[in-house]
């Protein structure tokens, strides 16, 4: 078995991974937040009350909220982008091309 050092990401690299995990977690966020938007629409036209709008805010804040802030809080951003890569919340084509090759791609670890 042939085992290779396992080589550091330079500084560029990990500031790029860095703002591309950001990217991802605004993606991701941006999705969650759309389904709470809709429930506002619905709020607003009246097909639910506030009551139902208010449970909504809270199932998002203990569900989605919550999971995002512990992904993106606890795992590195080559992680975050390798798992960002394989849900579609970016491509590897935006990665440092050192860096791309060692990403994490296949993982999935969605909160929404």
């Amino acid at each position: 078995m042939n085992m290779e050092p396992v080589r550091q990401s330079t500084k560029a690299e990990r500031k790029i991974l860095r703002k591309l995990a950001a990217l991802a977690y605004e993606r991701e966020l941006t999705r969650c937040l759309s389904r709470l938007e809709s429930d506002f629409a619905d709020w607003r036209a009246g097909r639910i009350g506030v009551a139902q709008l208010n449970h909504s805010i809270h199932e998002y804040h203990d569900g989605d909220s919550r999971d995002l802030w512990k992904k993106y809080n606890g795992l590195s951003p080559e992680e975050l982008v390798g798992i960002a890569v394989a849900q579609g919340f970016s491509n590897k084509t935006m990665c440092p091309t050192r860096s791309a090759s060692s990403l994490p791609i296949g993982q999935t670890a969605s909160a929404c």
